[in-house]
Parts: C-alpha cells; structure tokens; sequence
C-alpha cells in the first residue's frame, strides 16, 4: 500500500486532481465577454450596408459584362438603378481585342463613405473581335 501513495505522488506532487466548478464558470465567462463582442464587431462589418452595397455594385457590374458577352454590344452607356447606383459601360478598340470597362458609382447613399459620383467597383474584360 504504501508503495502506492508514493506513486500517486510523484504523478501529482501538490495532491490537485484538476480545475474545480468555480475556476471552469469563471473561465466560460471570460471567454463568454470576450467573444460576443468579437462576434458583434464581426457579423456589423460583414453585413454592414457598406457590404450591401458593394455586393450590389458587383452583381450589376458581372450581369453588365454577362449581357455584353451574350448581346456583343460593344456600346457606351450608362444607366442608374433603383437602388442608387449608376452603371458606366465604356468599350475600346485594340486590334481584335475589345476591352470593356464597367464601372458601378453612388448616385445617392446616406454613408459618409459613399459620396454621390463616387466609384465603388470596376470590373474589366477582354472580347475578341472577329473582322
């Protein structure tokens, strides 16, 4: 037996056997405060109207480059939409390639970021052209 106590003992010198009920509800906590802010911070950044409003911008500017690609209508043009953007297409010649620059700006938005005129994405491609 006593052969025993001495193995226990050197495994566990100071006779601890883990945390206790107290120190584990005071660790939760702290992390507890510590991640719901974080996660606040995290999901205001991610779908904060900034984000919105730039997912808009490229989903109109990629539809915009689709139709080209589909119509090949290598036309200038610009239009706005109901949610306050406007949509610039400029197209250049360079040999028998066409380069097609769309380009998404803020008509209006009430964040200080956003100021009227204002590009918020420029998307660019090349078409062959066959002559």
């Amino acid at each position: 037996m006593r052969m025993m106590s001495m193995k226990n003992n050197v495994a566990n010198p100071f006779g601890e056997e883990g945390y206790t009920l107290v120190e584990t509800i005071v660790a939760m906590a702290l992390f507890v405060s510590v991640l719901l802010p974080l996660i606040t911070t995290m999901t205001n950044f991610m779908f904060g109207d900034t984000s919105l409003l730039e997912a808009k911008a490229s989903l109109l500017a990629q539809s915009e480059l689709s139709q080209v690609s589909r119509e090949r209508s290598f036309s200038d043009t610009t239009f706005s939409t109901k949610e306050g953007l406007i949509v610039e297409r400029h197209s250049e010649m360079h040999g028998q390639l066409v380069s097609v620059i769309v380009s998404v700006g803020a008509v209006k938005h009430p964040q200080k970021d956003f100021q009227p005129g204002k590009k918020i994405l420029m998307l660019c491609k090349l078409f062959p052209v066959k002559q």
